[in-house]
């Protein structure tokens, strides 16, 4: 969302507002005060699953969750804050991670070590400082440090956040101890298909992914399949998302296509393939690696051979 504090509140205003009028969605859109529109696609890929649109139909149209209505008619700020910790991590966590004072350093320290988030930069820090900068809920002071207002004291309670020590980074014991879950059918029956023939045509992993072959790289190339994306929205996606350039983006494309992840549906249209969006609906990253481990050799090896050098 474009914008600082006092800006990214309205400006998700009038973009659900223009939502609501027109459910396109291979269409521009112009944000509050800006001279050039952009694709609305490219928009909707930087928003993510937040609990405020939805993509449904083919061709997709956009249509606002009751969420975003309530927000809409209310202007609730408290509650668009809710909605966005239901549905986004580190929102909540944030809040309460903010504590006595903190700098923004010092709260990604807190998002990597104790929520297990992989961010090697401060910009998803700052991205979710700026929402509770928007509602009042928190306040950057000139010393650099990011301080709870009275406001945000008294919210605080209303929020249910994850336990660390419940999050899989922070269980101990051995992998004997795990209750791993149930694959999804879908897979079950792949992976009970899978005889000797089948695990020995399974392809070497040397085609080219945007973000490299980390599962939740992949879950998110897979999402924005969903419920299609054209060959330019997919490139779009991963320039946006990724920092590549537009040939690695063609890469990924194909090399998704070829592991079975994607699916072309069009003349230049694909989509999460039915293995693929029954791994993202599970929201299981076991989900993920299992397809990979049916499509692609050596995931199950490796992973035999890491849990021996552990």
């Amino acid at each position: 969302m474009p914008g600082g504090p006092t800006e990214i509140i309205r400006n998700l205003r009038a973009l659900l507002e223009d939502i609501a009028r027109d459910s396109g969605y291979d269409r521009s859109f112009t944000w509050p005060g800006a001279d050039t529109p952009t694709q609305l696609r490219k928009v909707m890929h930087l928003m993510g699953t937040c609990g405020l649109v939805v993509r449904e139909g083919r061709p997709m149209r956009l249509g606002l969750t009751e969420a975003a209505r309530h927000f809409l008619a209310t202007g609730d700020e408290l509650y668009l804050i809710g909605v966005l910790h239901a549905n986004v991590r580190f929102i909540g966590e944030a809040l309460a991670g903010v504590g006595e004072g903190k700098t923004h350093v010092e709260l990604n320290k807190v998002a990597v070590e104790q929520y297990g988030l992989g961010w090697e930069s401060l910009d998803q820090v700052r991205r979710r400082v700026y929402w509770l900068r928007a509602a009042g809920l928190v306040e950057f002071w000139s010393n650099g440090r990011i301080v709870l207002t009275e406001r945000g004291r008294q919210f605080l309670p209303f929020l249910e956040s994850a336990k660390p020590e419940d999050l899989p980074h922070r269980r101990k014991g051995s992998a004997t101890d795990l209750e791993l879950p149930a694959p999804t059918a879908l897979l079950a029956v792949g992976l009970e298909g899978l005889d000797q023939v089948a695990l020995r045509e399974r392809k070497i992993p040397t085609g080219y992914v945007a973000g490299g072959w980390r599962v939740e790289g992949i879950s998110r190339l897979v999402n924005a399949a969903v419920p299609e994306i054209d060959r330019d929205g997919f490139t779009a996606f991963c320039v946006e998302e990724f920092g590549v350039s537009e040939s690695s983006a063609e890469q990924t494309l194909q090399t998704l296509r070829a592991l079975g992840f994607l699916t072309q549906v069009g003349a230049d249209a694909f989509a999460a393939s039915d293995l693929g969006a029954s791994c993202l609906a599970s929201g299981e990253a076991l989900d993920l690696i299992r397809l990979l481990h049916m499509k692609v050799a050596l995931v199950g090896v490796g992973l035999i051979r890491f849990d021996g050098h552990s």
